[in-house]
Formats: structure tokens, C-alpha cells, sequence
């Protein structure tokens, strides 16, 4: 059932009417400095921020919806790059072939962080875990 743009407003699934609320205690945390005091000025308005919620079934009630954005995503990745040697990407790609190759690999460390910690193990007669041959810059384990 297709809703039009009034009731797609009212919608309880649309839940705009909670935002002013969002902004005003946003605007209220915003007025408070870093020690906790108030501050006199109003907040700056480089602060401010609004977000959305929607429910994809209000768009499309037979679920559909989740099906054309991943279409849509599809199509945007198979799109020819225009520099060969840098494929298409969307939001989020880039994130998620990291968190894939840290899973799998770890996550790098300079040499240097590796031998300080290397020495806090020492300091505390506990073993070094960690193998400071894979540092990301070529770093060597000290002796």
C-alpha cells in the first residue's frame, strides 16, 4: 500500500516529530565546556547535526527495498572506473576490505611501539606475545 507524502509524515514508523527534542538536548550538551561549566555563549552552529530514521518497509511493505539498494550497489561497483588502476567503490567498501585483510592478518604496528611494549614486558617480567617480525614499518624485535 503506497502512503501518500502526508502519511508517510505522520507515519509512527517515520518518528520526525522526535527530532526537534534530539536537537534541543543536542544544543543543551553542546552548551556545557569540557570541565562541565556552562558556557554563556549560545552553541556554535558548526555543531549542529540532524539525522533521519525510516523504516524500509514504509518505502517498499513487501520487503523489497533492501533488494534494490543492494542492486543499486551492485551497479555502481560494475561501473567502468574511469582510472583503471582504481575500481568504483561505495560507502563502506573501503571499511569493510580493511576490517577483512586486520582480521586476517592483524592489525600493524610500527617497530618502535613494538619495542616499547617489548620493554614493558621486560619491566614486567611478562612474556612478549606479540611477533615484532610482521612490524608495519620493518621495525626489528630488540634484544
Amino acid at each position: 500500500m503506497l502512503m501518500s507524502y502526508e502519511e508517510l509524515w505522520r507515519s509512527e514508523r517515520l518518528r520526525l516529530d522526535a527530532q526537534p527534542e534530539v536537537v534541543r538536548r543536542t544544543a543543551a550538551m553542546a552548551s556545557v565546556d569540557a570541565q562541565g561549566d556552562s558556557v554563556t555563549r549560545p552553541p556554535s552552529p558548526r555543531w549542529s547535526w540532524r539525522s533521519g530514521w525510516l523504516d524500509p518497509s514504509v518505502l517498499r511493505p513487501d520487503g523489497g527495498y533492501l533488494d534494490d539498494v543492494d542492486e543499486l550497489l551492485d551497479t555502481l561497483r560494475e561501473t567502468p572506473p574511469v582510472d583503471a588502476e582504481a575500481p568504483v567503490v561505495v560507502a563502506g567498501d573501503p571499511e569493510r576490505r580493511h576490517r577483512e585483510e586486520r582480521a586476517e592478518r592483524g592489525i600493524p604496528l610500527p617497530g618502535s611501539l613494538l619495542r616499547k611494549l617489548e620493554a614493558v614486558c621486560e619491566r614486567a617480567r611478562a612474556p612478549f606475545l606479540l611477533d615484532a617480525s610482521r612490524s608495519a614499518d620493518g621495525g626489528t624485535r630488540t634484544s
